[in-house]
């Protein structure tokens, strides 16, 4: 996956901490579940099994077709969690 992709979706996930409108949430939603699913498929191809499981879920987490509801201070730590796994994983995708 291009890098350029990955920051954005980093940068995107960091910035839900903010108060924004629920349209810019579900922009991350899509954003964010593309994001993981290609990781997933990366790392699938590369026999990293541990590391497709992770991202799958990731992926389901930030399903925009059927979400899953939190709190926002729920939000706030799956956001960060999320940014922190695709920047310390952003050479292996």
């Amino acid at each position: 996956m291009p890098k350029p992709v990955i920051y954005l979706a980093i940068i995107a996930l960091l910035l839900c901490a903010l108060p924004l409108p629920y349209s810019y949430y579900a922009l991350v939603r899509v954003t964010a579940c593309a994001t993981f699913i290609w990781g997933a498929v990366v790392f699938k191809n590369k026999k990293m099994l541990t590391h497709t499981w992770i991202f799958a879920i990731m992926a389901v987490v930030f399903n925009p077709i059927s979400p899953l509801f939190f709190p926002k201070h729920i939000w706030f730590f799956i956001d960060l969690i999320a940014a922190v796994m695709l920047y310390v994983f952003r050479d292996k995708i």
